[in-house]
């Protein structure tokens, strides 16, 4: 008998339903999500004059930060001046959201006030831009690097050379964005972003799974890494010591699959001679108590724990109900047969 589809529920299943004509239980219910697609230069003119290739930032000259990523901090504000426009004359739908969207307008203008802030950093901070560069460079070894070993499972011979191009290396334009708006705050502890109480402020990326939040993210945790290490002690505090950078993930594939990309960019983020050291941490839920070959596994991972990986970085086993070593170390996570061919990073 006809019923309406938001009267139903599902006792430990979901519910999936074809045209409102039939109504199921399912277990794991499946919904497609319309992936996000940024914006181009066609659609967008001003973006055309933007550099968003991570190479021909990281080759920027001091000074030279401002011409280079001011046509991007120009493309928002275009976008947020025609948001205006609409909300001065709302159509009949927008009108009972007018005081919402008047202050969605209002934080867009806080955050190109703020990426704005960041541009001027670079051009500013012989620090900063440095640790700039540094971050793209190593977001640009490893996209290659990925690309490169992807192909090579696959059974190609991938060619270097035609992988290291620009269309292969290219910031979109929300990430490269949301990593300026963060610089001033991560550049001067004493930023009122960063140290004030009540204005302080969190920056979350939210839309959905496959737009390339992590790689933002990892960005700015690049970002991070270096200007810490080159701004040295800070008020008897050192840089290259604590925690820099805490990733966590509530999707227990996740916590795998972000552990890949986190090792992945490790062996490029080598700043001078103090090269930053990771940790992974998986449940007892995650993976199976113990690695792959049991007793004899953990003694040759107590091995390479001692060694180090090329980065030099220092990691321990720790034995029971949790892991604490480098992921591309675990069998199961990673066969020796399937190990990805490894770069040397680059240094400051």
């Amino acid at each position: 008998m006809p019923c309406g589809i938001e009267n139903l529920s599902g006792l430990d299943s979901g519910l999936d339903w074809q045209r409102a004509v039939s109504v199921r239980t399912e277990v794991m219910p499946a919904y497609e999500v319309e992936r996000m697609e940024p914006p181009d230069p066609v659609s967008v003119p001003p973006l055309a004059e933007a550099v968003t290739d991570m190479q021909t930032l990281a080759d920027l000259a001091q000074g030279q930060f401002g011409p280079a990523l001011a046509p991007l901090a120009e493309a928002y504000a275009a976008w947020i001046t025609a948001q205006e426009a609409r909300l001065a004359a709302p159509a009949p739908d927008l009108a009972a959201y007018a005081d919402v969207a008047a202050g969605a307008l209002a934080d867009c203008r806080a955050a190109l006030g703020r990426m704005r802030a960041g541009i001027a950093v670079l051009d500013a901070d012989p620090a900063a831009a440095q640790a700039f560069k540094f971050a793209n460079r190593a977001m640009q070894l490893q996209r290659i690097r990925f690309i490169f070993a992807r192909e090579a499972r696959g059974g190609r011979q991938p060619d270097l050379e035609q992988i290291d191009l620009p269309a292969n290396r290219t910031w979109r334009p929300f990430q490269l964005a949301f990593i300026l708006l963060n610089l001033p705050a991560l550049a001067d502890p004493r930023h009122p972003d960063r140290s004030d109480a009540p204005t302080a402020a969190a920056d979350l990326l939210w839309f959905p799974t496959g737009g390339g939040k992590t790689e933002a993210y990892l960005g700015v945790a690049a970002f991070t890494l270096a200007i810490r290490r080159l701004q040295g002690e800070l008020g008897g505090l050192s840089g290259a010591a604590g925690v820099a950078v805490l990733m966590r993930y509530t999707l227990r594939l996740l916590t795998l699959q972000h552990a890949y990309g986190a090792a992945r960019r490790h062996p490029h983020l080598r700043v001078r001679d103090d090269p930053p050291g990771r940790s992974c941490r998986l449940g007892a839920r995650t993976v199976p108590h113990r690695p792959l070959g049991g007793a004899a596994q953990h003694a040759q991972l107590d091995q390479r724990c001692r060694r180090g990986d090329q980065a030099g970085s220092r990691h321990r086993v720790q034995r029971g109900r949790r892991h604490a070593l480098p992921t591309h170390e675990l069998s199961l996570v990673r066969p020796a047969h399937r190990a990805r061919p490894r770069y040397p990073g680059r240094d400051l």
